[in-house]
């Protein structure tokens, strides 16, 4: 307790205080030397993990006189300690030899790998908001699902980014920017959805209107049908197939034929009127549907841009931040090299200016290249989602047109055959 203060404590001794389990140095990012010496602390691998998920700058460890350490195999307990903090040089007062440590890595190094993977699981891991399934998929509808944390994303697979993260100032710089793009990116979200919506509407109320011109035509076509039937059962109940001579058959068999053709003719009227019909709705509905598209596609270009300029800024301002501070390593580097030394990444990356300009430039080149393709993305999805919606709504008309003509012709020929073989039979009586 009380160590929270305590932030610049390079050596803490905790000696002899009936301790059982580590916690509380989470603050003591300065921490180089640590007596944890006859407690009670009876799990090696609590310290151990305690220790090595908080940050410090450990390398004197004394565990000495706890029931942990004096189980019947030291050597396990020295390995695990050495392979899991491996900032350590000393342990139990022992200077700890390079081949030591080896092996003990090599002791653990299953488990050592799995942890890194499941550590940089972790790390690769973005938050992404709280989204219901339905907004979820409407987000995806939209083509903007990808957009979402989209500033975050591409800086997490920028390996030269990465490297900028040792400035002292980078989360500051970086999440200021991130804010500003995630205000821009809600609202191009939020516009994009409207959008959507419109189209949707559009899609949905084109296809009602060419389902209404569909019944339209079927009920014409049925009235057209009924007006055959009732002419056709009048014609046959007007002749005596029974006493009826050749020449009353023939002139029978020519007059239906005629009528059957006229059917034909009518239905392929009504048929060819709802082409017509249909033809007009979509090319409505395409141009309405276009204009949509060309509105999200302008907004999805802007968008784009706006997100470059702000990524160009955090750029430049990530740049004015090395620049100066390039300037005091360069002035101190020789008079207060402890300031630096400390640092190590800081450092290398201050050395030498031209290498870190072109790290700089190297991000600011990928960030704007993985915005630019989030856009064609975008643009792509949007023509795609839209060409397969129009084409399934092509072929389904297609194969509605086909199916009616081929219906017209096949019941044609089949009441042409009706009519032959009721003269046929009636023929054959005599």
């Amino acid at each position: 307790e009380g160590l929270d203060t305590l932030v610049k404590l390079t050596d803490l001794s905790l000696y002899s205080n009936h301790i059982e389990q580590m916690s509380g140095l989470d603050k003591l990012l300065e921490l180089n030397i640590l007596s944890l010496g006859k407690n009670r602390i009876k799990s090696y691998d609590q310290v151990v993990t305690y220790l090595r998920d908080i940050p410090n700058k450990l390398e004197v460890l004394t565990l000495e006189g706890n029931p942990c350490t004096e189980k019947d195999n030291k050597e396990d307990y020295s390995f695990y300690v050495i392979a899991y903090l491996n900032n350590l040089k000393y342990l139990d007062y022992h200077l700890i030899k390079q081949e030591d440590r080896d092996l003990a890595i090599e002791k653990h190094r299953e488990d050592i790998d799995e942890r890194e993977k499941i550590k940089d699981a972790e790390k690769n891991v973005i938050e992404t908001p709280t989204m219901t399934k339905e907004n979820k998929q409407l987000y995806e509808e939209a083509h903007v699902y990808c957009t979402v944390n989209i500033f975050q994303h591409i800086l997490q697979i920028d390996e030269n980014n990465d490297k900028l993260k040792v400035l002292p100032n980078y989360q500051d710089i970086m999440q200021r920017t991130e804010e500003d793009i995630k205000d821009m990116t809600s609202n191009f979200q939020q516009k994009m959805l409207e959008l959507h919506k419109n189209k949707k509407s559009t899609i949905e109320y084109c296809i009602e209107v060419m389902k209404g011109a569909e019944r339209d035509s079927e009920k014409k076509s049925i009235q057209i049908l009924n007006e055959f039937k009732q002419l056709f059962d009048q014609e046959v109940k007007s002749i005596n197939f029974d006493n009826a001579s050749d020449k009353e058959l023939d002139t029978f068999q020519a007059k239906m034929f005629k009528e059957i053709d006229s059917l034909e003719e009518k239905l392929m009227t009504v048929e060819m009127r709802l082409v017509e019909i249909l033809s007009v709705a979509v090319g409505d509905f395409n141009s309405k549907v276009d204009a949509i598209n060309a509105e999200m596609n302008k907004l999805n270009s802007e968008y784009s841009k706006e997100v470059v300029e702000l990524d160009k800024k955090f750029s430049v301002e990530i740049r004015d931040h090395a620049y100066k501070l390039h300037e005091e390593f360069m002035r101190e580097a020789d008079g207060n090299a402890e300031k630096w030394e400390n640092d190590i990444e800081l450092t290398n990356l201050l050395y030498e200016k031209e290498v870190m300009t072109q790290i700089i430039d190297l991000a600011r080149d990928f960030q704007e290249q993985k915005i630019l393709e989030k856009e064609g993305e975008i643009r792509a999805a949007i023509k795609s989602d839209w060409l397969a919606t129009r084409e399934s709504i092509d072929n389904e008309q297609h194969d509605r047109n086909r199916n009616i003509i081929l219906e017209i012709l096949r019941m044609k020929e089949e009441k042409k055959k009706e009519v032959s073989t009721m003269v046929i039979k009636a023929k054959e009586r005599y």
